[in-house]
């Protein structure tokens, strides 16, 4: 139990099963005889299901997860939308795929959908937009600052007027 509960805890779990504690054996204890032994402890099971689908989908090349931010879903290719993907790739295209949740996301890329566009023109059409949101957000405060110089310049006018044009 105590083995069991570190191994998850620590996020020491292989795909093909939890390995013995005994420093010199190359047991491993399968799935399927792991799950009874978590009878009890759905937190267990939780955080040891989540470490299995990492594991899986990190050494998977045809599954991915989907970037939307909040999403737990994974998607994967069968054959051929595994060889469409490839044709794709060495076009130059995304290639647009939907998680079971809904969300859609380029599978080359991980951005939102962009076809006709190539991966390589969506970064840089990201880049030029992210520059130019910059520069605008740049201009805005110094119109804002301009703003507030005419205001001030104004204030300090209507203050004469009202004063009857004398200094004080």
């Amino acid at each position: 139990g105590m083995h069991l509960t570190a191994r998850i805890d620590e996020g020491d779990v292989q795909r093909d099963g939890l390995r013995c504690p005994g420093a010199d054996c190359s047991y491993r204890l399968e799935q399927r005889r792991v799950m009874p032994l978590m009878l009890g402890r759905p937190d267990l099971v939780e955080r040891y299901n989540k470490i299995i689908a990492e594991k899986y989908v990190a050494c998977e090349d045809g599954v991915r997860w989907c970037p939307h931010p909040e999403c737990q879903c994974a998607v994967a290719l069968d054959r051929a939308g595994a060889d469409f993907v490839a044709d794709a790739a060495q076009s130059g295209r995304g290639v647009a795929v939907k998680c079971g949740e809904g969300h859609s996301f380029c599978w080359s890329c991980g951005l939102a959908p962009h076809e006709p566009a190539s991966c390589a023109q969506m970064r840089e059409w990201s880049s030029l937009c992210e520059r130019t949101t910059a520069d605008a957000e740049a201009a805005q405060e110094e119109l804002e600052a301009e703003g507030r110089r005419h205001l001030c310049q104004w204030k300090l006018i209507w203050e004469w007027v009202v004063q009857g044009g004398r200094r004080e």
